[in-house]
């Protein structure tokens, strides 16, 4: 591998001895700076973090401890997804919302009996449901249960008509 550039001034670095665990230093000889190149790991772990939780293995079956395997992946449980959308545009779609555990919420945007997007949130309040109704074109009509998500709809899709679900009409009206 060639002698890599000082990022101060960009003249070529020569080796300059190594640190306690081994890796090699490097100085600038204009400068005088000096640091020890690191390779980025992001990718690689990333795949098999990935390769694990897509699979049907526990954490007792990796060859490393629990608590190991919670410290190197800890960065990777704070990725939120967004999901992508399609652009098909759908006469009527329901949103409605799944409560994850109680901390985290899917936000679900179904038409024709299918997912065409969802968005993953901390709370089902009108910010959030607008975010998931940004990538779904605007249809014709929503039903929807909640009144965070009425002013949601108003505000994302103008044009769309509003119906309240009535299996959350039901809920509110019983005793």
């Amino acid at each position: 591998m060639s002698n890599p550039k000082c990022p101060s001034c960009k003249a070529k670095m020569k080796k300059n001895k190594a640190t306690k665990a081994g890796t090699q230093r490097w100085c600038c000889a204009s400068c005088g700076a000096s640091f020890v190149r690191r390779h980025d790991k992001a990718a690689k772990q990333l795949a098999a973090f990935l390769r694990w939780l897509l699979s049907k293995d526990a954490i007792a079956d990796l060859k490393t401890s629990r608590s190991t395997f919670w410290h190197k992946t800890v960065w990777a449980w704070r990725i939120w997804p967004i999901a992508p959308g399609s652009g098909e545009i759908h006469d009527v779609v329901f949103l409605d919302g799944i409560w994850l555990r109680r901390k985290d919420i899917v936000l679900v945007a179904v038409a024709g009996g299918h997912i065409v997007g969802w968005h993953l949130a901390q709370s089902e309040c009108g910010s959030a449901w607008a975010a998931l109704m940004l990538h779904i074109p605007a249809p014709r009509m929503a039903i929807c249960g909640i009144s965070p998500l009425f002013a949601a709809v108003r505000e994302v899709w103008p044009g769309t008509n509003v119906q309240r679900c009535t299996f959350h009409v039901a809920n509110q009206v019983r005793p």
